[in-house]
């Protein structure tokens, strides 16, 4: 990997690489064997499938498709655990669920003057974000998440979902774009 490319994904990823957590947190598995560590999936239906616009292995290998190939890269392992860090203690991505959203969504926003927010569509397209490591396992789906996004800065915890989506999708459009 050049270290033009090396210094994007880093920019991508939007850190520095961090000490690994204390005992109990969302450590990353072993790089051997290789296991499935992170995912995000863009879907209709009630599961991501097998369709993954982004595939992160223990290992610190990154898959993303591209019409009929896989482009494939390689980051660090400390660069991994920094974004899930940063997923898990600054965006706090285990405490994130689409039942919770929904129901934020289904509040009127500040100021709304007794106006009805439109609630959130249950076929709608969905973001499936799936973070796979030991004692630390967690899938969140947000439906429309960049449409309602957008239009409800008041609901936190959609925010901090899309916060890491966006996080995610500029690492897949980096490694498409090379």
């Amino acid at each position: 990997m050049s270290a033009l490319y090396t210094f994007v994904l880093k920019a991508a990823l939007g850190f520095a690489p961090v000490a690994a957590f204390a005992s109990g947190d969302c450590n990353l598995p072993p790089a051997e064997p290789v296991t499935d560590v992170l995912g995000l999936t863009v879907a209709y239906g009630e599961s991501a499938g097998d369709r993954r616009l982004l595939r992160i292995l223990s290992n610190g290998q990154i898959f993303v498709p591209l019409y009929d190939a896989m482009l494939e890269t390689q980051i660090s392992r400390e660069a991994l655990q920094a974004l899930i860090d940063w997923m898990v203690q600054e965006q706090g991505f285990l405490s994130l669920s689409w039942t919770t959203i929904k129901a934020d969504l289904r509040r009127p926003p500040p100021g709304a003057n007794g106006a009805l927010p439109i609630p959130p569509h249950e076929d709608g397209l969905g973001s499936f974000i799936t973070l796979t490591v030991p004692d630390c396992s967690h899938s969140v789906v947000v439906r429309d998440s960049a449409m309602i996004s957008t239009g409800r800065p008041d609901v936190e915890a959609l925010q901090r979902f899309r916060a890491i989506e966006l996080r995610l999708l500029e690492i897949v459009t980096r490694l498409q774009t090379r």
